[in-house]
């Protein structure tokens, strides 16, 4: 404890390098999908209704050799942030009260999204306009905001995340016994058989990949909330305890990382809209042990093998927030100024994905060292 003026202020909690490096790993890969989807063989772009294709920016020359890696980092990658941003919940709940974690949440979560849905979103679906053909004498930024729909884009995860972490502060402070249960640490196994259930079931009746996305700014998946919900809540199962921490963990990391990718190939082997109801729910079941196994093998990993900092590695962690915020519309324009290219569609996605990680690393170092030098910023 550090006094000050006859006050007790707690030291600030050390980071965790293996968990801040996963997270940013997970941030990268999410650059590496939405580079990716303008060059794999199943990306489709509609130019007479821009606003529901599949992508925003298709290019005419495609690599499917994206295909499956681009579907193995799609299955786990969303899981694995909510259950790490889960970690840090109790502490943070402990340390601060419901309404205080709340708020801090609010302004870490809330007011990033409000400049997303406001400003970095429109800019990252202009390319997609631009690639449209229409008639329509009303402007894009006002077609954006009222009959286009609003679309968000990558900036879904961080209202999802701020309505997680308000659930559970309101219960917090309401029923706090309800989350006391909670602080249980759940095994690999548990891990596995909450990820059966969260999704399989779900995942049977709507298709886990359609969008909602005429809410506003609120686009989301009805298919996979159950399945974030509860990775972020086993999240916060394992943060209240220490065997996350320590080398080693979880057990035999190795076979489940292992069993992910085998059950990743089953289900990349059983898909398909016609498939019976059998072969559907071994497709699904296959997808929500992949999804645990791998996110098991990698929190194995990183904690064994990530144990020294490095400048680049603490300037990557620092701004892997940032980077998220700012790389989707960098992507987007990146993919649109290299449609009219003959470049092979490998070189074109080794670009995009390059020089959207370093723009988007870039952009948020700068914002980071502006808001550095302000006279008076709040710190949490």
């Amino acid at each position: 404890m550090v006094m000050n003026h006859g006050k007790q202020t707690p030291l600030p909690v050390e980071r965790d390098i293996a968990m801040d490096s996963l997270r940013s790993f997970a941030v990268i890969l999410v650059i590496f999908i939405h580079a990716a989807l303008a060059y794999t063989s199943f990306s489709r772009y509609n130019p007479y209704d821009y606003v529901n294709s599949m992508v925003p920016v298709v290019d005419p020359h495609r690599w499917p050799a994206l295909d499956w890696p681009f579907s193995l980092a799609y299955l786990f990658t969303i899981p694995l942030l909510f259950l790490i941003s889960g970690l840090f919940v109790f502490p943070g709940l402990d340390r601060k009260g419901s309404a205080g974690f709340f708020v801090s949440r609010l302004r870490r979560l809330g007011v990033p999204f409000i400049v997303s849905a406001f400003l970095l979103s429109p800019l990252a679906f202009w390319p997609s306009y631009l690639m449209a053909k229409h008639d329509s004498p009303t402007p894009y930024w006002i077609r954006y905001f009222t009959t286009d729909g609003w679309l968000i884009g990558a900036a879904w995860f961080l209202w999802v995340l701020l309505a997680f972490d308000g659930i559970v502060a309101l219960v917090h402070h309401v029923v706090p016994a309800i989350l006391e249960k909670l602080r249980r640490e759940p095994t690999a196994l548990v891990i596995s058989l909450v990820t059966i259930v969260a999704f399989v079931p779900m995942g049977l009746f709507t298709a886990p990949d359609r969008w909602v996305t005429r809410l506003g700014p609120f686009d989301v998946q009805p298919g996979k909330v159950p399945l974030y919900f509860a990775y972020f809540l086993l999240g916060m199962a394992l943060g209240s305890g220490q065997k996350w921490r320590r080398a080693g963990w979880p057990q035999h990391w190795g076979y489940w990382g292992l069993g992910g990718m085998v059950s990743f190939l089953i289900y990349g082997f059983t898909g398909g809209d016609a498939a019976g109801l059998a072969i559907q729910v071994v497709n699904r079941t296959a997808f929500a042990i992949s999804c645990a196994g791998i996110c098991l093998g990698l929190l194995g990993v990183f904690r064994k093998f990530v144990q020294k900092r490095s400048a680049m590695l603490n300037s990557l962690n620092d701004n892997a927030f940032g980077i998220y915020l700012f790389h989707y519309p960098i992507v987007h324009w990146l993919q649109y100024l290299l449609t009219s290219l003959s470049w092979p569609a490998w070189l074109k996605f080794c670009a995009v994905f390059a020089g959207g990680l370093a723009m988007s690393w870039g952009a948020s170092h700068w914002l980071r060292v502006l808001r550095a030098r302000l006279p008076y910023r709040r710190t949490d």
